[in-house]
């Protein structure tokens, strides 16, 4: 225990360290290795997608003039800058698109700042002569998920900042100092650092400002930082999550910080959600109805007169907003009504979904113009997701409606391999047009091998 610990124990940041520290890559039960592994590479396919953004370009622009010629690139890219100015551009890039992977029980994205954050510093190291096993990436992300995972299921009340970036900060500094190496005291240090440079407000996802995905960036970049400062003597605060001014105080409403330190080793990888579609996670339910619905009753977006879903608070107050006259792309990608409204023209929702001529199209705002979104008055979870119904009235004067417990991509109702490998290879098409198929096929055959790679430079080199 470290001094600055008063007589009543270790602090939690402490006991968290000293799990990070301790864990081995043998003790992973084989389950958690395969969804982490499964993660990684969809996390990698996210991100290099997001690198076709305006706004990921322009980002990529800015960072240019931070310092180049460092020993790493964002993904899919290939510009060269300092491994935090890369992890932040990738961490933006694997967001940006709301195509992240997502712990709903803790409603947040958990390897969104933790993978970049540990592909730029195996860069780094790679290009001064390291070796690193793939077994020691999957190890770190696995811990990454499970301090994400455990921060947000603590949390006992609803978000306050935003805690996919507040959390994914402490996240990725503890991925981060495991992948290192780094002993407990070190560990906690960095966490105390890491915790004294986290940012994320709520601000930005309520107005649905591109914003929301720098959030993420900065994390990642002060992760990266704090870890840095620790090798070479940096300390830290010690109870960031139960002091007066810590984490479940502060920046949560309140929480459990003790059940934080129960849940570690239950791994929270088994609680992660894909994302079958490119918006806000809130969104999923509703569109996985839609199909539904339209798979069954054969009805068109010109049958429909109304529509309405019915969910559950969170769920209202993340993607209630209406589809406004010549909205932004980011906005409406948390827009329920005009997910729904674009699913029932398209009949799916993709990464096309939020192109330019598609948010001005007048048939796609009028018809979102006539979904609402309800709260459900008897969920009374501040942090529930399930379950949602969405109904439409059609023309004919009948009613279709379903109720969904759980979304598709959720670990009860999984996505399958075939949609999986789906989803990368499109998002590959999206961000790195002038692959070569060859290519996206190897990265595709390293990432599923990931644990058994002895050396993961030509997985750096294709990413």
């Amino acid at each position: 225990m470290d001094e600055r610990a008063d007589s009543a124990g270790a602090s939690v940041s402490e006991r968290i360290a000293a799990f990070v520290a301790g864990a081995r890559f043998d003790d992973l039960p084989a389950a958690a290795v395969e969804r982490t592994r499964t993660f990684v590479l969809d996390t990698i396919g996210v991100g290099i997608a997001g690198a076709a953004t305006p706004a990921s370009r322009d980002l990529r622009a800015a960072a240019a003039g931070w310092g180049t010629g460092g020993a790493a690139r964002a993904w899919g890219t290939t510009e060269t800058l300092p491994p935090a100015s890369a992890a932040l551009v990738s961490t933006h890039q694997a967001h940006c698109l709301e195509f992240d992977c997502v712990h709903e029980g803790a409603v947040l994205h958990p390897l969104t700042a933790v993978l970049p954050c540990l592909v730029a510093d195996a860069q780094r190291r790679v290009a001064g002569g390291e070796r690193i096993a793939g077994r020691d990436l999957l190890l770190a992300a696995c811990l990454g998920v499970e301090l994400a995972g455990g921060i947000g299921v603590a949390a006992t009340t609803g978000l306050r900042f935003f805690r996919p970036a507040t959390a994914g900060v402490l996240a990725a500094t503890c991925a981060l100092a495991r992948f290192r190496g780094l002993d407990e005291r070190q560990t906690a240090d960095a966490l105390g650092i890491a915790y004294s440079g986290l940012s994320g407000t709520m601000q930005p996802h309520t107005e649905g400002s591109g914003c929301l995905a720098l959030q993420f960036g900065f994390n990642a970049r002060a992760a990266l930082t704090a870890v840095d400062l620790v090798e070479h003597g940096g300390t830290g605060p010690r109870r960031i999550f139960e002091g007066p001014y810590g984490y479940y105080t502060l920046i949560e409403a309140a929480g459990d910080p003790e059940r934080l330190v129960r849940d570690l080793g239950t791994w929270q990888v088994l609680r992660v959600s894909h994302k079958p579609f490119p918006a806000g996670r809130a969104t999923h339910a509703a569109i996985g109805g839609t199909l539904q619905l339209l798979a069954e009753h054969g009805f068109t977006a010109d049958d429909v007169v109304s529509g309405v879903a019915t969910v559950p608070p969170l769920i209202h107050r993340l993607v209630s907003r209406p589809a406004t006259p010549r909205p932004e792309a980011g906005t409406m990608r948390l827009s329920l009504p005009f997910q729904v409204a674009s699913c029932l023209i398209d009949g799916d929702v993709g990464l096309e979904t939020t192109r330019e001529e598609r948010l001005l199209d007048p048939r796609v705002l009028d018809l979102a113009s006539r979904i609402r979104v309800e709260i459900d008055p008897a969920i009374d979870d501040p942090n529930g997701f399930d379950p949602q119904t969405i109904a439409f009235a059609l023309r004919d004067g009948t009613t279709r409606s379903i109720t969904l417990e759980r979304a598709l991509g959720t670990p009860e109702n999984p996505l399958d391999r075939e949609r999986q490998l789906a989803k990368f290879r499109a998002c590959l098409a999206y961000g790195a047009p002038d692959w070569e198929p060859a290519r996206g096929e190897r990265l595709l055959e390293l990432l599923d091998g990931l644990d058994g790679l002895a050396d993961i430079a030509p997985l750096l080199d294709l990413v």
